[in-house]
């Protein structure tokens, strides 16, 4: 597998963990593999690979923005769009398609090799915490949504998607409300060879929908010093 790099603190922002101060990224734009999905020596490893700068990081260190640039409104009905909720309410998505600006998320099997695993790898939605709703869903060539994920009719085995060892997939990533937003993902596969389910933890993925200079001050236990280090990481943008 990959060997994991870490940011320095100066490049990061701050989080409260446990009463102390730890290294933290806010990824703000280009393309990202948000779950990225390794598996060897009987290992599970659910991590996010940045690929504009071949950064991997534990999915514990890091916040992906949805920013106001991507908030839209949910059609009016009868629309196959529906699902998102109330005609005419704010809806934020992070858009399968690369978009200036904005990140492009996706997620990818790359570091699983062919062979190990009879039949693609599962990834299913195990909870959803934050001020709304959650939708992971693609666009079809018609501009129809194939839905994989959907947090508003609960939670269970239809919240899901498939990807094949060294595979690599986008999607749109939908939130109905500003704040801060934990999705979290378990991944499983049936060994070659043996039949045996292995599976992952659970592993919990963090969204900021909305401005980031309004993320939480430590008083409410997340995150520290915001205001400037994201001001300061808007400016390191790519021209």
């Amino acid at each position: 597998m990959r060997k994991r790099k870490w940011l320095v603190v100066s490049l990061g922002l701050l989080l409260l963990v446990g009463g102390r101060a730890s290294a933290f990224t806010l990824l703000i734009e280009g393309h990202v593999d948000g779950i990225g999905v390794g598996y060897a020596a009987g290992a599970w490893d659910l991590h996010v690979h940045d690929d504009e700068t071949d950064l991997e990081y534990d999915p514990a260190d890091v916040v992906f923005l949805v920013p106001p640039a991507v908030q839209t409104v949910i059609p009016a009905a009868p629309s196959p769009y529906s699902f998102l909720g109330t005609a005419g309410a704010p809806v934020w998505i992070l858009p399968q398609t690369q978009v200036p600006g904005v990140l492009f998320l996706g997620s990818s099997a790359h570091e699983v090799e062919n062979g190990v695993f009879a039949g693609d790898i599962k990834i299913s939605l195990v909870g959803v915490s934050g001020p709304g709703n959650f939708f992971l869903y693609q666009t079809d060539m018609f501009g129809l949504p194939i839905q994989f994920m959907n947090s508003a009719n609960g939670i269970d085995s239809a919240d899901k998607f498939e990807i094949p060892a060294g595979g690599h997939i986008h999607f749109n990533w939908a939130f109905t409300a500003e704040g801060m937003h934990t999705v979290t993902v378990q991944a499983s596969a049936v060994l070659a060879g043996s039949g045996e389910l292995t599976q992952s933890e659970p592993t919990a993925y963090r969204f900021w929908v909305g401005d980031p200079a309004l993320i939480p001050e430590p008083t409410t236990g997340l995150l520290v010093g915001l205001g400037m280090l994201a001001a300061g990481a808007v400016m390191r943008r790519k021209k």
